[in-house]
């Protein structure tokens, strides 16, 4: 495989790097993989390259976004 790309989407980059990855770096290098055999002509890896598992749980709110929810927050707050 001969791609080049500069990077990721900033919101992809944020859901992998939050990601719990259970099958540890080698899950990580193939969704890489993977996405990097959907790059065309685009500089840098987004959404639609992701694989459809990936692109589901990328639009669910994360876990924390519950916690907040349920002790009457309407966003985190850093400070307690």
């Amino acid at each position: 495989m001969d791609v080049t790309v500069d990077g990721l989407e900033n919101d992809v980059f944020q859901f992998l790097l939050d990601y719990a990855w259970p099958g540890n770096v080698q899950q990580l290098e193939h969704v890489i993989e993977g996405c990097l055999n959907l790059v065309y002509d685009e500089r840098t890896i987004g959404y639609d390259h992701l694989p459809p598992s990936f692109k589901a749980k990328m639009l669910q709110p994360p876990a924390r976004f519950h916690e907040w929810k349920t002790q009457g927050q309407n966003k985190p707050c850093l400070n307690n």
